[in-house]
């Protein structure tokens, strides 16, 4: 049966009459808490020092079994898991370390140490010390090193396609399996150049390129990701852009209650402009019911002024959020963040 004792001077209980200054005397208690009662003793006047640890009965020295799973390999190399499991005999106190770290000081588990309560995850190279205490006080170390499971790079996407404009591309893809975590789109020139800027890792299997210039040849593939890294890219397509017929732009646009008013210029007069949401991926969405206006003369001359205006029952009940601005001609603008006010 286990006991936990402490070891100190007599003199500080005073169950010892004034000994000389050199004498120190022993006492063994029994304790449940072996720490807490350390920590006491140590701050009693006259103990020289408190050493805590188990009392074994006699003859009792059989080291507790103690298995590790996945077994760590005996070589010493990294076993891959995705967490690691202890086990011992019945009543045994289970203790680790995950930071390479001494599990065992003395005969006791170290300053380090955790008591071992389910699996420990493994999320990187990780160096586990075990040990496992039986009732007598015996125990027995163990460990290993183990390293996260490879994860296989995911597949290259399928399906590529392209919807053009005059100023963007639309592309679309087969989506890959759940473990997919993003995927990037990479655009090239006519020379077949990476362009300096990128688009952004997306989530969906869509994405619309905009900034483009309008009857320009681009090239476009798309790659996934996973935890593992990043596949190669897809067989790359081509999409010229639709020439251009007129140039629109946004100025501003603004949104309140009963108030939305949306300011641009245009270069062709006599073009009809209609206002359109935009879609989750920056693609063209649904026209915004009765906001469309037309281009008119403004100074200087060659460039025309558009203005839509929309008050009271007649204008959106909230903030549309982005907006997309397109010309009967051709020209669009946007996508165009709304701003309240």
């Amino acid at each position: 049966m286990k006991s936990n004792y402490l070891v100190l001077g007599l003199a500080a209980l005073g169950l010892v009459a004034h000994a000389a200054p050199a004498r120190t005397e022993r006492i063994f208690l029994a304790g449940g808490c072996y720490w807490g009662v350390e920590a006491v003793f140590e701050h009693v006047r006259g103990v020289r020092s408190v050493v805590s640890g188990f009392a074994r009965p006699a003859g009792d020295t059989t080291v507790p079994k103690l298995t590790l799973s996945p077994v760590p390999a005996a070589d010493g190399s990294a076993v891959e898991a995705t967490e690691v499991k202890l086990s011992s005999e019945t009543g045994a106190d289970l203790y680790y370390t995950a930071d390479g770290s001494s599990v065992v000081t003395g005969d006791l588990p170290s300053d380090t140490a955790q008591l071992y309560t389910g699996p420990i995850p493994i999320t990187a190279p990780t160096t586990v010390k075990v040990a496992a205490f039986d009732q007598a006080g015996n125990f027995v170390v163990d460990g290993g090193d183990f390293a996260p499971a490879a994860v296989a790079l995911p597949d290259v996407p399928t399906g590529l396609a392209a919807t053009k404009t005059q100023n963007s591309v639309s592309l679309t893809w087969n989506a890959g399996p759940a473990s997919v975590t993003g995927y990037q789109v990479t655009v090239y020139d006519a020379a077949g150049a990476k362009l300096g800027t990128q688009p952004p890792v997306t989530t969906v299997p869509r994405q619309t390129v905009t900034g483009l210039q309008p009857g320009t040849a681009y090239g476009f593939t798309v790659a996934a990701k996973n935890a593992g890294g990043t596949s190669a890219e897809s067989a790359k397509i081509t999409a010229t852009t639709n020439q251009a017929t007129d140039s629109i732009t946004i100025s501003t646009a603004k949104w309140k209650s009963g108030d939305f008013r949306i300011v641009g210029t245009g270069n062709q007069l006599g073009a009809i402009v209609q206002a359109y949401r935009v879609n989750a991926d920056g693609s063209l969405g649904t026209a915004i019911s009765g906001a469309t206006a037309q281009v008119v003369a403004a100074a200087p001359p060659g460039i025309g002024d558009w203005n839509i205006r929309m008050r009271n029952t007649a204008t959106v009940p909230s903030n549309p959020g982005r907006i997309i601005v397109k010309s009967d001609k051709g020209g669009q603008a946007g996508p165009f963040t709304v701003s309240n006010g």
